[in-house]
């Protein structure tokens, strides 16, 4: 049984990086593609939510370009400093971070829950590059079914 179960998830994830390539190289305006890729990454990654921040060079912060989730409107109004919270320490560092306990990490950036109500119990980071610079990054955040991310997880996102 647990074999067939690992085949089901490793195709269902499959299904969506193919849905996901289908998507990005769509006629779509732009806004519309980002969206939709953030929700189809969501999906990949068994997350709650998820989102794209860009980042604004000329301020040093960046802004929620994608928001998934109810709370969207809301998030859109609440920039990051360079370096702050989790996503902010990706986009200066560059690198990834996954926080299976994220109130632990001293990265973490307690504003957007507050300001929100919502509750991050897993976040999962990466840089997004464009010609080797990153240029924002993208977070799935509260993996389904109690587990938090781990490095399989990294390597498809």
């Amino acid at each position: 049984m647990g074999e067939e179960g690992v085949s089901r998830d490793q195709v269902e994830r499959l299904n969506l990086l193919l849905q996901l390539g289908r998507i990005l190289n769509s006629t779509l305006d732009h806004k519309e593609v980002r969206r939709r890729a953030i929700e189809a990454a969501s999906q990949l990654m068994k997350a709650e939510v998820g989102s794209l921040l860009l980042i604004d060079e000329e301020k040093d912060q960046l802004h929620f370009e994608v928001a998934l989730g109810e709370k969207e409107e809301t998030i859109k109004t609440i920039p990051l400093r360079m370096g702050e919270g989790i996503a902010g320490w990706v986009a200066s560092h560059g690198e990834p971070v996954i926080a299976n306990a994220p109130e632990e990490d001293p990265r973490f950036f307690k504003g957007v829950n507050g300001k929100t109500g919502f509750k991050t119990k897993n976040v999962i980071c990466v840089p997004v590059k464009a010609k080797g610079k990153v240029i924002g990054v993208l977070e799935a955040v509260n993996r389904f079914g109690g587990k938090g991310f781990d490095q399989e997880d990294l390597r498809l996102f």
